[in-house]
């Protein structure tokens, strides 16, 4: 996982762990939304990208993003509204950022894989 559940907690400001608890084998709950979002960044950046052990600000930060996301997105749909905005530009702001980083527009310090073509040439 790419963020801790006290990241996520803190971000979402307000909502207690009565509505989202931070661990649960039968309900939603934080360390689900962190796992949805750290796989949701493994599959955009995997091509091109590893996370070291010791996981970039950028790359905790658009995992904390994407998991509040998905945190806000179940408790909108349990009070049967729709998707609230902050959930939706969280999540949008998010993907773009790790294409951005995918793309090699935005340095995110991670580790290149082998046998990717970095972007630079080399002239002999």
């Amino acid at each position: 996982m790419y963020a801790g559940i006290q990241d996520v907690r803190k971000a979402l400001r307000g909502i207690g762990e009565e509505v989202i608890p931070d661990t649960s084998e039968n309900r939603f709950s934080i360390e689900q939304a962190i796992l949805k979002a750290s796989r949701m960044v493994d599959l955009v950046i995997s091509c091109n990208f590893q996370v070291p052990d010791l996981v970039p600000l950028p790359i905790r930060e658009i995992t904390v993003d994407l998991a509040c996301s998905f945190c806000l997105e179940y408790v909108f749909q349990e009070q049967g509204d729709s998707w609230c905005q902050q959930a939706q530009n969280l999540y949008k702001r998010s993907l773009d950022m790790l294409r951005e980083i995918r793309d090699g527009r935005v340095s995110a310090d991670l580790l290149p894989r082998s046998g990717v073509p970095s972007g630079l040439w080399v002239s002999s």
